[in-house]
Formats: C-alpha cells, structure tokens, sequence
C-alpha cells in the first residue's frame, strides 16, 4: 500500500515524478490547511483506533456487564470525545503545518513554496466540491492537474518554450501577465460574468443586473464644480470612467452598485517582497480613491472585487459575496452556510478556469489565423493545389 501510494498515486494524482518527501507529508494535511486531504492510512490508522476505542467505551463496559448502559450517557460521551479529537487534530495540523512552511524548499528559478502555503488555507474551495456536470463543478485532467501543482508550490507540467503571442520566454510568471492575444482581459470576464450570474440569481431578475457602467453617468462640468479635481484628474477621464457590473438593489432598495473586478498575481516580481494580503489590500483602497467619491456623489455604492490568480478573495469581495448568499439563501430557503459553500466554491472554480485558460490558452492573434474562405469567385480555387492521391 505504502508503494502504490508513494510511486504510483501520487505520481499520477501530480502528473509527473517530482513528488518529494515535503509533498507527500503536504498531501496528507486537510484542505483548510494547504493539503489536499489525502490521509496516509498508515499513520492514522492507530490514531483512529484510539479514537474509536475513547467514543465506544460506555458500550464496551455495557458488553461487559461492568455497567448499565444508558444512551444518553452514551450519545454526550461520544459527542465530547468527538469534539476533544478535532481539537487536537488541528493542533497536530496545524504543527505539521508550520513544520512544512519552516522547511519548505527554496529554489531558484522555481516558485516560493512557504509563500504559497501560507495563503493555501483561502484557495482550496474548489476540492472541497464534488464534481457535477450540473453545478458546473467538474474540471479537466490538465486543469486538475496545473492547479494542485500551483498549490502545493510545483511548475505546472509541459509548457511551452516560447510564448506564441510576443515570442518571449514562456514562464508561468508570463503566461499570468501577458497581455497579448486577449488570454489576461477574457480571465477578467469570467470572473466578472460569474459575479454577474450570482447577482441575476440573488434578485431574480437579470434586468436588474448589467455590464460596463459609467462611474459618472451626470455632466462633468457639473460634478467639478461641486468639487475640486486632483491634478491627475481630467474631465475625460472622469466621463470615461466605468465599472464592470451594476447591480439594482443589492444593498438597499432603490440603490445601485457598481462592482468593479481586478485579478492580480500576488507572485509577480513587484510583489514577491510584500505579503499577498496586503497587496489585495492595497489594490483595493487604489480602486476606492479612484471611483467611491464619484459614486457616493450620485448616491450609489461602490465595491472593488480584487482577488488574486489562486482564488484569494479581498474583504471587500468577500463581503459582497456575503451579500448575495443573504439573498440566495433567503429565495432559496436553505441554510446561510450551505448557500456560502456553494457560491465561494461556484467563484473558485471561475478562478481556477480562468487562471488556466491563461497558462494553456492560445495568444495567437486572430488575423493572422484564416478563418474562412478569403475569396467569392471560383477562381480562388487555384489556390488550393489538391492532390488526386
């Protein structure tokens, strides 16, 4: 069991054979603690033993006659041996943790495993969900296998040398930032249109929720002279200012707001020396000074949807989606915390698919590829040299 699991499940499970010891002991952690949930059998097979042995110990003294048995006795001593062993399975968790984050490998030209293992505790929604061609919440192999890889601190498997939109060489810090071939606006969308899609759901009406909204929808020349520009500020820049979604009466009734999304790379080299966190923090106060005055100036409310490539989502966006969970969760009748599972793990799996389109999606331009016949008279068949074998 021991070797099938070390030299043939986790090979498999990662797509290739560079699973070392650190990984392995990573696997066996829960999802909440950067793992994957994977348990080795072997270590917690004594550990669940006792378990069982400490919440079954009424019924063992009963069958031996030593006791009289009662189920109530019975049902409030498994119930605190129950929560007496979560609480030190996380502690145990949360050591072995720390333990991997003080010995996490550091190699160059490879990403920097402890930083992403601490932030791994808000990025794995999507593992918790069980996949269902329904709920949208299956992924492919590739998908699969490229995401636990970028979790656990790994090189996503067979990318390309060069990038086939600028020629440049090919890294997954590139595939995440470059913006030839549309790959970095259409991941913008899909978020976007996933926040959309939620929102339509929430209120029920999808009239109630549109696209591309203007920050400034009064004349210019009005609001400035209510107020004083900043020096970066022009009247062009004002008008042209928009949000990616509006939606009527999220917060009060007879209020719009208008959401704005931004997805960053907390790994990019600008912010390898700053903590993830505060850099979705920051850029989400640089979107507010930009655009809540305006808002507020006409009565509107505004919300910066920052998150980062590996699905951590800022205190603003969480918020919001706690918004609209209040609202599914009130149209549909079910518990607050089953309708939060569903829509963060519903926003991670738009993260995840959007991330993935820009490490394997194709940047090559769309007028340089022929997409149907260039010519309407029959002589441009001469084109075509069709051989008779």
């Amino acid at each position: 069991m021991i070797y099938l699991r070390r030299n043939v499940f986790l090979p498999a499970l990662y797509g290739g054979d560079d699973v070392t010891e650190h990984l392995r002991a990573l696997t066996c952690l829960p999802v909440k603690f950067s793992g994957l949930g994977i348990p080795d059998p072997v270590s917690t097979a004594p550990i669940n033993l006792e378990n069982s042995r400490s919440a079954c110990s009424l019924i063992i003294l009963a069958l031996q006659n030593r006791t009289k048995f009662k189920l109530i006795d019975h049902c409030q001593a498994a119930h605190a041996c129950r929560i007496a062993q979560r609480k030190l399975r996380d502690e145990t968790n949360e050591g072995t943790l720390n333990q991997l984050l003080l010995s996490a490998p550091l190699t160059k030209g490879m990403p920097d495993v402890g930083r992403i293992l601490e932030r791994g505790r808000d990025t794995g929604h999507w593992l918790s969900t069980p996949g269902s061609a329904i709920g949208g919440t299956i992924v492919g192999n590739q998908e699969w296998q490229d995401a636990i890889r970028m979790r656990s601190g790994l090189l996503p498997n067979n990318l390309p040398s060069k990038c086939d939109g600028c020629d440049a060489k090919f890294t997954l810090g590139h595939a995440l930032s470059c913006k030839f071939g549309g790959p970095i606006h259409r991941r913008h969308d899909d978020i976007s249109y996933e926040l959309k899609s939620l929102a339509s759901i929430a209120l029920g009406e999808k009239k109630s929720v549109r696209t591309e909204p203007l920050i400034n929808p009064g004349s210019a020349s009005v609001l400035k002279s209510k107020r004083q520009c900043n020096d970066n500020d022009t009247v062009t820049s004002i008008d042209d200012l928009r949000g990616d979604i509006i939606i009527k009466g999220l917060f009060e009734r007879n209020q719009d707001c208008i959401i704005d999304v931004r997805v960053t790379n907390t790994d990019a080299p600008s912010y390898r020396t700053r903590n993830p966190y505060s850099v979705i923090k920051s850029q989400e106060a640089e979107k507010k000074k930009k655009c809540l005055r305006l808002c507020l100036e006409q009565r509107r409310t505004f919300v910066p949807f920052v998150v980062s490539v590996d699905g951590i989502i800022g205190r603003e966006g969480r918020s919001l989606l706690k918004q609209i969970t209040l609202r599914l969760a009130d149209k549909w009748k079910k518990p607050q915390s089953v309708v939060a599972g569903i829509v963060r793990s519903r926003m991670s799996f738009a993260i995840l698919r959007a991330t993935n389109y820009c490490i394997r999606g194709s940047r090559t331009p769309f007028h340089k590829v022929s997409r149907e016949i260039q010519w309407d008279g029959g002589s441009g068949t001469a084109l075509y040299e069709i051989s008779e074998d």
